[in-house]
């Protein structure tokens, strides 16, 4: 739903939420030993002070059907209101447990589609997404 959100619009989420649900649900699977498959959003583990250093998500245009995918995102970021489009939380906490698959769901989310999303976006995507990884000693496999 995070991908959708108008601009201007408010869920009442907010990272420390995102990261209580996380930590929730990581007892939960843990206790009655259910290894689960965490799929994360790159952009959405990383601290707000690396994404500074990212001029794709903040400056360049990710075209998908006619608009910027990552509008709306810009526009909290530039707001300096990055409450729960980022939660780093979650991945190290999904880390910490050890028990669970950590795996991938792009960088920004973009969805990769032969219609909409050009060949070269897809590929930008990628190359972000392995950069992430490595920068966490990471290899997702899913």
């Amino acid at each position: 739903m995070a991908d959708r959100v108008a601009a201007g619009a408010s869920y009442g989420w907010t990272s420390d939420a995102l990261a209580q649900t996380y930590a929730r649900l990581i007892e939960l699977f843990d206790r009655f030993e259910v290894p689960a498959t965490w799929a994360f959003v790159a952009a959405f583990v990383h601290e707000a002070e690396e994404l500074r250093d990212c001029p794709y998500l903040l400056h360049e245009r990710i075209p998908y059907r006619g608009a910027d995918w990552g509008a709306a995102f810009k526009d909290g970021f530039a707001r300096d209101d990055t409450d729960c489009w980022l939660c780093p939380r979650a991945l190290e906490l999904v880390r910490a447990s050890g028990a669970h698959e950590i795996a991938s769901h792009g960088f920004s989310h973009l969805p990769f589609d032969e219609v909409h999303t050009s060949e070269e976006a897809a590929l930008r995507e990628l190359d972000l997404l392995e950069d992430f990884w490595q920068r966490r000693g990471l290899r997702p496999s899913t």
